[in-house]
């Protein structure tokens, strides 16, 4: 591991900053996930509650990516989550008043799904200024493995904290973790290459930056292709960690702190690979991505097909070791295809693209997980993102990556 890394204060800051925001993100989810499903016994209307979140953050993402562009990408993350952590805490006062309902649920899913379309792509763009080229891999999987480490540790925290004290408990728990991100963030300094802002930002002005967004991604026929499949992918993928929960509770007929365990199952998969990316010389980025997407839909077929817990909980490890193959890979490539100034609309467009099916995908497969055994839902998933993956290795711009 690169030791200059963690001389880097910048990166320590953002390191430390979103360490703990992603840990009161982990607890939160999982704990919001299970709430849903205890109190209301529907996969679908589980699956709402995301698909109001990503509706309003893929549809912010078509005017965010111009505006990071232009705006300091760090102040942008600083108000991002401040906004976040008070959202949070008037949540759980509302959850206290009696008034946590599901139409409220929906309403902040959508508030913070609308925050987090500038947050994400502001994080992806802002990398390559705090790190060298040389230093993006490694970056980037030491953020990734925090990012799962948390999510290791957040669902079994979650389960046991959400057992004895409560959902209140878990609001508060996320709330903090945002303003502790945002104390961190607001102690960056760097300089950052935005677009000229030497015209106003008008709808003439918007579309033209947009527009040279889109023509660098279709001339760039590397960033093309992996957009598109990873779109496809993400479409079959997506309601995997949705239907978990009803896996949990209805096929093994285990517990909340059973679901919280999986979950970190998940994790350690990721943990682990992102610990050999965070030590390994990465080269060919894209066969890392290609395999990592083949191992991730063979291991959710086999998921479907297991009942032993030991076999379960090997499958999901497994699968967690191949998304790490593709996060860290993917996201370093499209660092260094970049230019600074055009980031924000690249990673803005990847995000609308590569999720726009995904609202869609766990809208169908979470009602259809009302009716059919959600084992054999994970068997036709793991399938598809197979059969994608295997043509794949045919695209040789992805390939030679």
């Amino acid at each position: 591991m690169d030791k200059s890394i963690f001389k880097n204060k910048n990166f320590i800051l953002l390191f430390v900053g979103q360490g703990i925001s992603y840990l009161g993100d982990a607890v939160f989810e999982i704990a919001l996930m299970w709430y849903l499903l205890q109190t209301t016994g529907s996969s679908l209307l589980m699956g709402s509650v995301m698909i109001f979140f990503m509706v309003p953050n893929l549809v912010t993402k078509i005017f965010s990516g111009v505006l990071i562009d232009r705006v300091s990408r760090r102040k942008i993350m600083f108000l991002s989550n401040l906004l976040s952590g008070f959202l949070l805490f008037i949540s759980a006062i509302l959850f206290l008043l009696g008034l946590f309902t599901i139409p409220v649920i929906f309403f902040i899913s959508a508030l913070l799904g609308f925050i987090s379309a500038f947050f994400e792509p502001s994080q992806s763009s802002i990398i390559p200024s705090i790190l060298t080229k040389d230093q993006l891999i490694k970056g980037n999987s030491i953020l990734q493995l925090v990012f799962r480490l948390s999510f290791l540790i957040g669902p079994a925290i979650s389960g046991l904290i959400m057992a004895k004290f409560g959902m209140l408990s878990l609001i508060i728990f996320d709330a903090i973790s945002f303003f502790i991100g945002a104390f961190c963030i607001y102690f960056i300094r760097l300089e950052e290459k935005l677009v000229s802002q030497v015209e106003g930002l008008n709808l003439k002005v918007w579309f033209q930056e947009f527009k040279e967004g889109i023509n660098f991604i279709i001339k760039t026929k590397v960033i093309l292709y992996l957009i598109i499949a990873l779109a496809w992918i993400n479409f079959f993928f997506s309601p995997v960690g949705i239907l978990l929960a009803p896996f949990v509770k209805k096929i093994l007929g285990k517990s909340v702190m059973d679901f919280g365990f999986l979950n970190s199952a998940v994790s350690v998969g990721t943990l682990v690979g992102f610990v050999y990316l965070s030590i390994a010389k990465v080269k060919r980025k894209g066969f890392y991505i290609l395999m990592g997407f083949l191992g991730a839909g063979v291991s959710v077929f086999f998921l479907g097909l297991f009942k032993n817990m030991t076999m379960i909980y090997s499958s999901i490890i497994t699968a967690g070791v191949f998304v790490a193959f593709v996060n860290s890979p993917i996201i370093s490539l499209m660092q260094e295809l970049t230019e600074e100034r055009m980031r924000g609309r690249l990673f803005s467009t990847m995000s609308i693209v590569t999720g726009s099916l995904a609202p869609l995908s766990i809208g169908i497969f979470t009602s259809i997980a009302d009716k059919i055994p959600v084992d054999r839902l994970f068997s036709f998933l793991g399938l598809m993102v197979t059969l994608i993956s295997i043509s794949l290795f045919f695209v040789k711009e992805i390939r030679r990556a």
